[in-house]
């Protein structure tokens, strides 16, 4: 049936989830492994540009985000104080967040594949910068699929623009959620994906056993 649409059994707020709601909540919900070094600097221009964001951060493993704590104590200065690190949750909760915040962060390099299709389908905007690698790549592409080409930037200092404009234009993120409620379908639960893959598969193998 294709990639099975990510669904919210039902919503929480920001308080059950302790959050603050005063807030304008920068989720970047990914393994602290995928935080180049050059994420810092996006996310300095982020809380400098924007008084009232937070940044938030999942807490994949103490040590990981032990060793992100001191590079933003230096890279962020006292703006590391604006980031939220929260502890490993279900996944329902995890969707939870995701929908509770403003918009969702693609790491740069090594960007989000099945975290981006959640926010996808929870109507939460996406700012990615597309790398060299396909796995940098992705997000620009179920962006583009959605036809959302506002969520892909060519440059650092656009990312910082765009996510600050996501979370704090409202009525620029209401008309890109509007449009993304109209076309993230076309993300999931395709047939035509299933089959195009199981077509390939045995064509693969075949070129693998001629060559061997």
């Amino acid at each position: 049936p294709g990639y099975e649409r990510p669904r919210l059994d039902a919503p929480i707020g920001r308080e059950a989830l302790g959050l603050p709601a005063g807030k304008r909540l920068y989720a970047c919900l990914q393994p602290l492994f995928k935080l180049h070094p050059d994420m810092d600097a996006v996310l300095s221009d982020i809380l400098e540009r924007d008084a009232e964001a937070l940044i938030v951060l999942l807490e994949s493993r103490t040590t990981w985000a032990r060793q992100i704590r001191d590079r933003f104590a230096t890279t962020l200065g006292a703006n590391a104080a604006r980031v939220i690190f929260l502890a490993p949750m279900p996944h329902q909760r995890f969707l939870a967040t995701l929908a509770a915040c403003d918009v969702s962060l693609d790491p740069l390099y090594f960007g989000g594949g099945n975290s981006t299709c959640e926010a996808l389908a929870l109507g939460v905007p996406v700012v990615t910068l597309p790398g060299d690698h396909v796995y940098g790549k992705l997000s620009a592409a179920l962006c583009a699929e959605s036809g959302l080409t506002e969520c892909v930037v060519a440059s650092a200092q656009a990312y910082a623009e765009v996510a600050v404009r996501f979370a704090s234009d409202r009525d620029f993120a209401a008309s890109v959620k509007c449009r993304l409620s109209e076309r993230s379908d076309a993300l999931f639960e395709r047939k035509e994906m299933t089959l195009a893959f199981a077509d390939l598969i045995p064509r693969i193998l075949g070129g693998e056993t001629q060559s061997g």
